[in-house]
């Protein structure tokens, strides 16, 4: 082939064609080309042209001229100009392809065209995030103002970014980590006390299994008095209480019935559900609190907080004392139930006395046994065991085994007498088991001997109630006295000591499955929580099966708050009317909470904590500058911001972003326009541009369009915050710097990430995207138009839009992904004013759906041969390059298909490649997650219109490149 560049036209002379022709080369563009061709001709063009027409019939004297050798001045000439028509035709062209979008290669060119549909390119947008205050313990109320700047600690390769609160906090350190309620007064009665644990206040109780515990459940004065025994002691020592379990007074240890928490009885199918739980996004809560649906049923409910409120507000003198007076209100009598811990088990006096010889057998050597004398506690205690009258009074004494200092006589001072089984023998009735309670009258110490000899000091115990009483009948009382067994097998349990009950914890989680919206109960009384104020809630996660240790936070809305207390279930069972509730015994008034979005995850109830000093915040630093002073001189003056990038923050808008700047000259505030054509010569208007280094420059008008700024010394001033891009996501926690610590604030943090943030267009971007500025024209009517809409919105880099069924209606579906795949959060300020805006330009009654499209994995599995003289290691590199530019995030289109020969071709085109065999495969996140176990997922090639599949290079395995031989 030669290399003749002149288009079929050739008039350079050259061996291939002979320079017949003399005719200009003719250039031919077909469509959809990346550049076009536009030149006259090239430099050996021109210089052969010049030289055939040398011969022509038209060179006159010229013709005299023979040589053409470059040496000689004339051709030398001719050779110059040839280079100067080369360059200048180069330029030419270079020029020609400036002028159309798909053509231009300069990023001004392309701002210059896209200026002439209206449309600009896009500045970027800051991030937003959500920042948590944390103020002193001896903080009162107070208010953060808006604009508190916060910085981030930047990460390895990053640099420090200032965050600025965008609205007021009114902030308490009360609420800097509230608890949900995580204990209620316990609700125990004879019936269910077994098969519930029963918490005590404390860890040192003393308490072990098998101890003898006295119980009271009596009200009104009145006593009903149940005996148990301890079956099984737990510490909490974080919670400061002690968990034991009862058992029967009798029998064997016995099992405490406990049911399990919901987090352990539930269980994974697969790993799949693990992913999609941890993959579940948060609830979009209302973008702010003006835009919180109120209802007012639910505003003034019985106990809601705006009757305190008011009533604050009309006796100021409430102002300090209602809600302190409020907490320490008690609404129900305390708990009826009253336990004793019994810490001495003493035997009767002479419990372990011998068998007796009967009267004048003392001397004999062996004794039959009719010829012994049995114990009991008629023979061993003598006239301390004569009951008293002829009626069933009982015996009002009690003698122990020795004596015991501890047992007092007082209010609280029981005993409880354990009596065994009597065999009444011959004519005497027997006598069951029993157990009775009798209160200590009065305890002395005395010194009482048995009839063999043996003297013991002993404590006796009058009891107010008579022991034995209990039988009623006094021939069974005799039986009980004159009992071997009785003597030897009761036992007393006393020193009673209270023991103090505390709250039982809250079993139940935080969240509802169902995503209804329940009410939070808080662990206190709280002052000054509104609707409309941010949340965050932080815990543990527990609709995570067996999976521990999850941890979540999510952003919530408070949409109602009430004071009020705990009720009882009021459940009889057995098809009977159920009682109406009461408040539990003790109970107290507590805050209950709503919020405007039901939580997406469920918690355990122990874990959470709340964060109420929450404010929404965007990226960029405010500043104050003068700008110089106006010139009426001048048409359409110009002066340059001194710092940049100027910050855009995202908002409900045709572009998707508002300036931050305020410029006012002599106090005056001056007003940003698109363009000064269509303002009147007294508009105080003004445009702004933007250069390629992204410096900002305020133009003001001529005089006709728009005024020129009066003349004065540094008149002009600006206002407007510094800082966009993608370097304000970041991650969660890295805002922890209060750069301006209003008195009171102790720190602050970010819990979630800052998300939105996008950098300037770049030029394949506006490339792209400035044909959209007369696509809708500020109205959705179309499918597309959705999606066009969308795609030059601030912050989106791709956008699709597609018809659906929803409810037997159509419903349009957007689906959005960030530029250069930056997350888009839910809650951000992007996603929910990209969502304000459709609704505002779209047709209302048209139902509309914003949602996030779903990444698909793509992998390429390549055999490559290569040309002759071409390394492997110089291919290699430059085929991955190629794929990730060709089939990267930036290329690729939602819903795109991918089609295995455009790989083949993608690889073909680079150099030193002869032929290349591939394998493509997508994965979509839910084939991903087959793949953590040992079966291999077969991956596919389809691409659903909500997905977008991609190379990424963080992934290296993705692109698997080998080497035919």
């Amino acid at each position: 082939m030669s290399d003749c560049d002149c288009n079929g036209a050739c008039a350079c002379a050259c061996a291939d064609c002979g320079g017949a022709a003399t005719t200009p080369p003719v250039a031919y563009n077909p469509p959809g080309q990346d550049r076009i061709a536009y030149r006259a001709g090239t430099y050996r063009s021109f210089y052969g042209r010049m030289v055939a027409g040398l011969s022509g019939q038209q060179a006159g004297p010229l013709r005299q001229l023979h040589t053409r050798e470059r040496g000689d001045p004339s051709i030398a000439l001719l050779d110059a100009w040839a280079v100067a028509a080369d360059i200048l035709s180069f330029y030419n062209e270079r020029i020609a392809n400036e002028a159309y979008l798909r053509t231009a290669t300069e990023r001004r060119s392309v701002l210059e065209l896209a200026r002439l549909t209206g449309y600009r390119l896009r500045p970027g947008v800051a991030a937003s995030v959500y920042l948590a205050y944390q103020l002193d313990a001896n903080a009162g109320a107070l208010t953060i103002p808006v604009g508190t700047r916060s910085q981030s600690v930047p990460g390895p390769g990053e640099q420090m970014q200032t965050f600025e609160t965008a609205e007021p906090l009114e902030a308490r350190a009360r609420w800097n980590a509230i608890r949900p309620r995580l204990t209620q007064p316990q609700l125990r009665s004879a019936a269910d006390i077994v098969d519930q644990p029963l918490y005590l206040r404390g860890v040192s109780t003393r308490l072990k299994v098998n101890d003898a515990l006295l119980v009271d459940f009596g009200m009104g004065g009145q006593h009903d008095f149940h005996y148990y025994r301890v079956g099984s002691v737990a510490l909490d020592e974080a919670a400061g209480r002690t968990r034991i379990g009862l058992r029967a007074w009798s029998g064997g240890a016995g099992t405490q019935s406990l049911a399990l928490p919901g987090w352990l009885q539930l269980s994974f199918t697969s790993i799949d559900t693990l992913i999609r739980q941890l993959g579940r996004l948060p609830n979009l809560q209302p973008r702010n609190a003006l835009r919180l649906r109120r209802d007012p049923a639910q505003a003034f409910v019985g106990g809601a907080d705006v009757y305190p409120q008011l009533l604050k507000n009309f006796q100021p003198a409430l102002d300090a004392r209602l809600y302190d007076a409020l907490v320490n209100a008690p609404v129900a009598q305390p708990v009826p139930v009253r336990v004793y811990a019994l810490r001495v088990a003493a035997p009767l006096f002479a419990h372990n006395a011998p068998h007796q010889p009967a009267p004048g057998l003392e001397n004999h050597m062996v004794l039959e046994p009719p010829d012994y004398v049995v114990p009991t506690i008629t023979n061993t205690w003598g006239p301390f065991a004569d009951l008293p009258g002829d009626g069933p009074d009982g015996l009002p004494h009690i003698a122990l085994d020795r004596v015991y200092d501890t047992v007092r006589a007082d209010a609280d001072s029981w005993v409880v007498v354990d009596r065994p089984f009597v065999d009444g023998f011959s004519d005497a009735p027997d006598v069951p088991a029993g157990v009775s309670v009798h209160r200590v009258g009065n305890v002395r110490t005395a010194t009482m001997s048995t009839p063999a000899g043996a003297a013991l000091e002993v404590t006796q115990l009058d009891v107010e109630s008579a022991w034995l009483r209990d039988l009623g009948d006094r021939d069974r009382m005799e039986s009980v006295l004159e009992s071997t067994a009785a003597l030897r097998g009761t036992r007393v349990y006393a020193q009673s000591e209270p023991l103090e009950l505390a709250e039982e914890p809250l079993a139940e989680e935080l969240g509802d499955e169902r995503g209804r919206i329940g009410e939070i109960e808080l662990d206190g009384l709280y002052d000054g929580l509104k609707p409309g104020r941010w949340l965050f809630v932080n815990g543990e996660r527990s609709d995570m099966g067996d999976v521990r240790n999850v941890a979540a936070t999510e952003l919530v809305m408070l949409a109602a708050v009430r004071n009020g207390v705990r009720m009882t279930a009021g459940d009889t069972g057995g098809g009977k009317e159920p009682p109406p509730p009461e408040p539990l015994p003790g109970e107290r008034i507590h805050t209950f909470i709503t919020l405007a979005e039901p939580l997406a995850y469920r918690y355990r109830r122990a874990s959470v904590t709340l964060q109420a000093n929450v404010v929404r915040a965007t990226h960029g630093e405010t500043r104050h500058e003068v700008l110089g002073g106006g010139d009426p001189t001048k048409a359409f003056q110009q002066l340059a911001l001194k710092q940049g990038p100027l910050t855009h923050v995202a908002a409900s808008t045709e572009t998707g972003a508002d300036s931050t700047l305020a410029v006012r000259v002599n106090g005056l505030l001056w007003h940003e326009h698109v363009a000064l054509v269509a303002d009147g010569q007294d508009a105080r208007a003004y445009v702004t541009r933007r250069n390629d280094a992204e410096q900002t420059s305020v133009v003001f008008g001529d005089g006709m369009h728009g005024q020129r700024p009066p003349g004065g010394a540094d008149n002009i001033r600006a206002v407007y915050r510094s800082g966009i891009g993608v370097s304000g996501n970041v991650g969660a926690g890295q805002i922890t710097l209060a750069t301006d610590k209003p008195l009171g604030v102790a720190g602050v943090v970010n819990p979630l990430r800052a998300s939105g943030g996008a950098d300037p267009d770049r030029l394949e971007q506006a490339r792209r995207n400035a044909p959209l500025a007369v696509m809708t024209l500020g109205r959705l009517v179309s499918v597309r138009d959705y999606a066009d809409f969308a795609r030059a919105f601030a912050g989106i880099g791709k956008a699709t839009a597609t018809q659906q069924r929803s409810a037997g209606r159509a419903a349009v579906v957007v689906t959005i992904a960030g530029i250069d795949d930056q997350p888009v959060d839910p809650n951000s300020d992007l996603f929910r004013n990209l969502l304000a805006a459709l609704r505002r330009l779209g047709d209302p009654q048209l139902p509309l759906r914003l949602q996030l499209c779903e990444a698909l994995a793509l992998t390429v599995r390549a055999r490559v041969a290569l040309q002759p003289d071409y390394a492997w290691e110089d291919v290699a590199p430059r085929i991955r390059a190629a794929l990730y530019d060709a089939h990267g995030f930036e290329r690729r289109k939602i819903g795109q298909g991918v089609v295995d020969s455009a790989i083949v071709a993608t690889i073909q085109q680079v150099r030193g490649v002869a032929y290349a065999l591939v394998q493509v495969r997508t994965y979509t996140q839910g084939e991903l997650v087959a793949g953590l176990t040992p079966a291999t997922p077969a991956g596919i090639n389809r691409v659903e219109p909500a997905q977008i599949a991609y190379l990424t290079p963080k992934v290296p395995d993705t692109v698997i490149l080998e080497l035919l031989p």
